[in-house]
This record gives structure tokens, C-alpha cells and sequence, in this order.
């Protein structure tokens, strides 16, 4: 997002400060509200997204791309009849997931600071 640049403003009545105030607010405001619309889930947290196969029973290691160890994942896509977990405890270079199910997975997850 750009900065903004106020309209020069040169003396007058409180009025006029007055209605040149409530001009401003509401452009901002309506320019904020705009930009906040427009702000994807990534743009909000700091993470990284993984896709990825998991066979039955399969662990699989994942590079971490955070600066961090994550604390919280959520997988916004999942196709085939498993289960997805943590797997071993993650640290700053990987992260884990199990598939426990008895059938092959393909999972979309979103790692989370």
C-alpha cells in the first residue's frame, strides 16, 4: 500500500479546519477499508504453504520456510479417505506430518508462526 499525501491545507476558520478534517477522515477510511478488503490470509500471518502425497502410514519431513519453529497449521485442502497429523516434533529446519489413514492423501497445509 502507498502512503498518501494530504491536501495542503492554509489557514482559515475552525470550520474550515473542521470540514477539511472530516474530508481527510473519510478518505482515508474509505481508502483503508479498501485495502483491508483486498489482503489475503498470507498477507495476515507470517507462514508458508506446503502440498503435498502422503502414502498410508507415511511421515514426511517438510523444510520449514519460516524464521521460526511454527506453532499452528491448518490444511485448507485434503483429498483421500486418511488422517494428518504432526509428526515428529518440529524444529527451525522442518516440520513433520503422519498420514495414520490406510490410503494415500494429498494435503495443502498452511504452517503459521
Amino acid at each position: 500500500m502507498k502512503t498518501r499525501e494530504f491536501k495542503e491545507f492554509i489557514g482559515g476558520s475552525i470550520d474550515q479546519v473542521l470540514k477539511y478534517l472530516s474530508v481527510e477522515m473519510v478518505s482515508i477510511l474509505r481508502e483503508l477499508s479498501l485495502a483491508l478488503k483486498s489482503l489475503s490470509f498470507g498477507d495476515n500471518f507470517e507462514s508458508f504453504q506446503a502440498t503435498l502425497t502422503l502414502a498410508a502410514g507415511e511421515e514426511a519431513k517438510i523444510r520449514n520456510a519460516l524464521a521460526t519453529v511454527p506453532t499452528k497449521k491448518i490444511i485448507v485442502r485434503h483429498a483421500g479417505d486418511s488422517s494428518i497429523i504432526d509428526g515428529a516434533p518440529w524444529d527451525i529446519n522442518f516440520v513433520t506430518l503422519k498420514n495414520t489413514g490406510a490410503a494415500a492423501a494429498t494435503v495443502t497445509v498452511i504452517f503459521m508462526r
